[in-house]
C-alpha cells in the first residue's frame, strides 16, 4: 500500500504540473481529475480521510492526496486489475487479456 500510495503521490505531482500548464493554454481546465487505481486500500484512504497507526507513515509522506480529493482537484477510482489499461504498457500479460486491453485502447 506504501509503494502504491507513493505513485500516487507522484501522479498527482506530475499533474499538478501538468494542470498548471494546461490552465496557461485554456482558462476552463476539467475537474475532478480521476486516476484510475487498482488499489482499493489507497481509493479507501483519499476518499474517507482514514488515519490508523498503520496509515501513520502515508498519512504524515503522501498527506497531498487527501488535500487535492478535499479541493476537488483530483478523484480516485477503482478500477479491478483486469481493467487497468496501464498494464498493457508496463506489464507481461497473457495473450488473450493483451487482446482485450488492446482493444479498449483503441489499438489496431
Amino acid at each position: 500500500t506504501e509503494a502504491e500510495h507513493a505513485c500516487v503521490s507522484d501522479a498527482c505531482n506530475s499533474l499538478t504540473w501538468f494542470d498548471a500548464l494546461i490552465t496557461d493554454i485554456w482558462m476552463n481546465p476539467i475537474r475532478p481529475i480521476t486516476i484510475m487505481e487498482d488499489n482499493e486500500s489507497v481509493v479507501y484512504i483519499s476518499d474517507n480521510h482514514f488515519t490508523g497507526s498503520r496509515s501513520r507513515n502515508i498519512d504524515i509522506s503522501y498527506k497531498n492526496i487527501k488535500q487535492l480529493v478535499k479541493q476537488g482537484f483530483i478523484k480516485l477510482q477503482y478500477v479491478s486489475t483486469h481493467e487497468q489499461i496501464a498494464d498493457l504498457l508496463n506489464k507481461p500479460l497473457p495473450t488473450s487479456q493483451h487482446e482485450y486491453l488492446r482493444k479498449k485502447m483503441c489499438l489496431i
